[in-house]
């Protein structure tokens, strides 16, 4: 008996990362591809291949033994998700389950400036910039990023942030992993 457990892997907007199992119950080894390409050597019985990463959309599988190919088949792959492919059953009558899960490494972002005394902002997480030139009552588009606590600063646009005194300094932000954050700025700007 084999327990399949991570590693989780981060992955880009668009992306995901799927691996395959060899679970059949009278097969010592087979060889995986996705997408036609080879994930390696022989797999063994109740192995796993790597997590490898894929653009979302149709996902190929084909599960070959001596080169024969004993279960081929097309799944959907959305993005910024993990998805674990088990071949199990017998090699004669092979079945595929598909298990899939969201990329919890990560959260989405939203910012909205509900600030008009501000007029347009910068936003960043410690060094990053998240919202550019962000108008009064404009919002981003959402995005994904890399669950982690960070410093967020509040800026006028395009100001010089080495020598600019920021509208709002240093308030942590701990996003959850898989939660969707909206961030609301809004209240008079600091003199």
């Amino acid at each position: 008996m084999v327990a399949l457990t991570g590693p989780e892997r981060a992955v880009d907007a668009g992306f995901s990362v799927a691996r395959a199992v060899n679970a059949l119950t009278d097969m010592s080894e087979l060889s995986v591809e996705l997408n036609s390409s080879s994930t390696g050597g022989p797999l063994a019985a109740g192995g796993a291949t790597e997590l490898l990463s894929f653009a979302e959309g149709d996902l190929s599988a084909e599960f070959k033994s001596n080169g024969t190919t004993l279960y081929s088949d097309t799944v959907r792959l959305r993005g910024l998700t993990n998805m674990v492919l088990v071949i199990t059953g017998l090699a004669a009558r092979p079945q595929l389950l598909v298990f899939e899960s969201p990329t919890l490494s990560l959260y989405s972002l939203r910012v909205v400036n509900m600030s008009p005394e501000a007029r347009e902002i910068d936003v960043f997480f410690d060094d990053a910039l998240v919202a550019s030139s962000l108008a009064y009552l404009g919002s981003t588009e959402r995005a994904v990023y890399t669950t982690a606590s960070a410093l967020m600063h509040v800026y006028a646009a395009n100001a010089d942030v080495r020598v600019s005194a920021p509208y709002l300094d240093g308030q942590r932000i701990t996003p959850g992993p898989g939660t969707t954050v909206t961030l609301a700025i809004y209240g008079p700007v600091s003199a």
